[in-house]
């Protein structure tokens, strides 16, 4: 029994594992060449450029939040400033309905991002593969970003040394996952 690490969520598993007890990856799907690669590889694979990726969702998080909470300070302002002025008051209430939907739409969405990106990395011959889907979706080999977009669920790239990778995310289970090919 040899431990290695799973294809998904890189956490350490049994080779003799049915399924990766963290990320549900089945295990067992893997040849016997594949998680022998797997347990090999990992010592030559520079991982440390995973966490700017990891970094992104909560910047994007941190940006929503200063947004919303310059909507909120509009919609104080405003309600303030139409009272001053004697506004109509459906007028008012509209105009800060409206902001205060927005400020919190924004601020909760803000705080749901993070947990929404996702992120599968896998390592073949030598490459880390990740595969980041947040509002934008990367396609990164190595830490050379080969594919890239925002509306698609494919995403795909060809490699320097002729690896064909595809990055997809299933429609209807969610499930993501990431093909590796070598071309002739």
């Amino acid at each position: 029994m040899a431990l290695i690490n799973c294809p998904r969520c890189n956490k350490k598993v049994s080779d003799k594992a049915s399924i990766c007890p963290n990320c549900k990856y089945p295990i067992s799907s893997l040849t016997e060449s594949e998680k022998h690669q797997n347990q090999n590889s990992r010592d030559y694979v520079d991982f440390s450029w995973l966490k700017k990726y990891e970094a992104k969702k909560y910047k994007t998080r941190n940006i929503m939040i200063v947004i919303s909470i310059f909507l909120l300070a509009i919609t104080i302002t405003s309600g303030i400033l139409m009272g001053i002025y004697k506004a109509n008051g459906a007028a008012i209430l509209f105009v800060i309905l409206i902001l205060s939907t927005l400020t919190v739409t924004i601020f909760v969405v803000g705080f749901i991002y993070p947990k929404q990106c996702q992120m599968l990395t896998r390592v073949y011959e030598n490459h880390l593969i990740l595969l980041f889907l947040g509002f934008k979706k990367y396609l990164v080999v190595d830490d050379q970003v080969i594919d890239t977009c925002v509306f698609n669920r494919n995403l795909k790239g060809l490699t320097k040394d002729k690896l064909l990778i595809k990055g997809r995310l299933h429609t209807l289970s969610g499930a993501i996952d990431i093909e590796v090919n070598r071309l002739p």
